[in-house]
């Protein structure tokens, strides 16, 4: 049974993230709900499509292999890029969806683990059909990858005016 107050807490947190890549790169375009979910597309920028993922910690990145209905994870989704939030890092680790998923077939043990034991193994949550894995940001960077910094403006409320800080 999936929690509502974890899919409420998702769900905003979701919308933060995706606020601080729209300061970014204000000329996204977000995608449909229908390409987010089944295409697993957020944004649109140029020739390139972005799946954000928040809620990340240094020490344990999670990647969908199989999401909780059974079907094709993020990882295999459509987007060319994955853009991962780092607030520790204030910005993006950003890097090429393929890339991501041709790390994933040379190291990923093709064992299943506990949730304790999963890095770099496959882990499946009780009671759903996903299959995910654990890996790190030395992971992560071992890939070419680029590091967005957050944006350092904002427009004011009140005055509407750009603010840098």
């Amino acid at each position: 049974m999936i929690n509502k107050d974890r899919v409420d807490y998702s769900f905003k947190t979701g919308r933060i993230v995706e606020d601080r890549w729209k300061s970014i790169y204000p000329e996204s375009i977000k995608s449909s709900r229908k390409d987010d979910m089944e295409k697993h597309i957020d944004f649109y920028i140029g020739n390139k499509s972005v799946d954000v993922k928040g809620n990340n910690a240094p020490h344990q990145i999670w990647l969908e292999i199989k999401n909780v209905r059974g079907d094709k994870g993020w990882i295999y989704g459509e987007a060319t890029h994955i853009a991962f939030d780092f607030p520790e890092m204030r910005g993006f680790v950003v890097l090429e969806r393929e890339k991501l998923k041709d790390y994933i077939a040379a190291n990923i043990e093709k064992e299943f683990a506990s949730k304790s034991d999963c890095y770099k193994k496959l882990y499946n949550r009780r009671g759903r059909e996903d299959i995910i894995t654990c890996i790190t940001i030395t992971d992560l960077t071992s890939m070419p990858h680029s590091v967005v910094e957050y944006s350092r403006k904002y427009t004011h409320p009140a005055s509407g005016d750009l603010i840098s800080f």
